[in-house]
């Protein structure tokens, strides 16, 4: 995963601890001075040497965190 930080996405966690999908900051899509929280596919880096998005979590942090209180 060493392609992600060169590419604007840093990475903080995964998905669960049986998923190795990286989730990251998309740094080059800054919103309101805060950053996307995206899901990035594994296998396109590992495989590919690609980076693909499968999903975005929240469009910042503050809205990440909003929803981890509310569920």
């Amino acid at each position: 995963l060493f392609q992600l930080l060169p590419n604007g996405f840093v990475q903080f966690g995964f998905q669960s601890a049986y998923e190795y999908d990286p989730i990251c900051f998309a740094t080059k899509c800054r919103s309101q001075s805060d950053y996307p929280i995206v899901r990035i596919d594994h296998e396109e880096i590992l495989c590919n040497h690609r980076i693909k998005i499968i999903a975005t979590i929240a469009n910042s942090f503050r809205e990440f965190v909003r929803q981890l209180s509310s569920g």
